[in-house]
């Protein structure tokens, strides 16, 4: 007995099983990759980390140096800015002291100075010719712009000794030129 199929047969596709393969092989192609970049970017961060710990000290030294650094140049430009603006007070004294005229009475009672007031002198002198000559020695000054005679106080008729109380208004610009080219 022979048996006879009208019926093809029919063929078994396999073109799904072969796209289920593919996908799967994919993906694990793609997990052994991700796998793979996942433990070298470990060991590349565990060695950056070990890196940056030893390089630590180095950065903190070198952050140190240049704030050592930033403060040693404003110190340096703080000094230049006030040796720069420095007023020239010990020879402004001295000069006044070398006009005071030479005598037994003379009696400094008070020297007071201020950058913005200019110069107060209380003074003791004999004779009102030696306050005249005070007077007449400091206008001549380069520096001095005015000079007040404030009081002149008779202290002792018998040796003609005087207090003069005198202002003095100095220019720091001539001050400075003065003391410059000295």
């Amino acid at each position: 007995m022979i048996e006879i199929n009208f019926f093809e047969r029919k063929k078994k596709n396999y073109s799904p099983l072969i796209l289920v393969a593919i996908f799967i092989v994919g993906l694990l192609v793609i997990g052994a990759y991700v796998l793979i970049m996942n433990s070298n970017l470990q060991s590349q961060y565990q060695d950056n980390i070990s890196k940056i710990n030893q390089q630590q000290s180095l950065v903190s030294e070198l952050k140190l140096n240049q704030i050592l650094s930033k403060q040693v140049n404003e110190l340096t430009n703080k000094y230049e800015q006030l040796d720069k603006n420095q007023y020239p007070t010990p020879f402004l004294y001295e000069t006044i002291r070398d006009l005071l005229p030479q005598s037994d009475g003379l009696y400094l009672y008070d020297y007071t100075f201020s950058i913005d007031g200019g110069l107060t002198l209380s003074v003791q002198l004999t004779g009102l010719d030696q306050v005249t000559e005070l007077t007449r020695n400091l206008t001549e000054l380069a520096f001095v712009t005015s000079v007040d005679l404030q009081t002149v106080d008779l202290v002792n008729q018998n040796e003609s000794l005087y207090i003069a109380n005198i202002e003095i208004g100095i220019d720091r610009d001539q001050l400075s030129e003065v003391t410059q080219n000295d």
